[in-house]
């Protein structure tokens, strides 16, 4: 009886602990180290762009990428990506390329 109540003690103690650190172990902003100093733009995989700053009402900017199609502009549909929580839409440009080649 004694190792049933350790054993339910040591995993309520450890549920107890991922959930206090969840957002640390879901939210990597930093991820790599140069994360928030340097954002490659769609340049590198050759695609047309335009930068878009966006202010919202409590004054943060919003900053992003507007890729357009250069050819065939009315047969292709409009993608808003999202990139996530680490790192920063940079290092997503690879799965964008193979949208916007596609």
């Amino acid at each position: 009886m004694q190792s049933i109540n350790g054993f339910f003690t040591n995993a309520q103690q450890q549920i107890t602990s991922l959930y206090g650190f969840q957002d640390a172990l879901l939210y990597q902003p930093n991820e790599p180290d140069t994360a928030r100093t340097i954002v490659q733009t769609p340049d590198i995989f050759h695609m047309p762009y335009e930068t878009i700053i966006i202010e919202t009402p409590d004054n943060e900017k919003l900053h992003g990428f507007l890729i357009k199609q250069l050819n065939r502009t009315n047969e292709r549909e409009t993608l808003i990506f999202f990139h996530g929580n680490a790192g920063n839409i940079g290092h997503r440009y690879d799965r964008e390329k193979r949208e916007y080649s596609s």
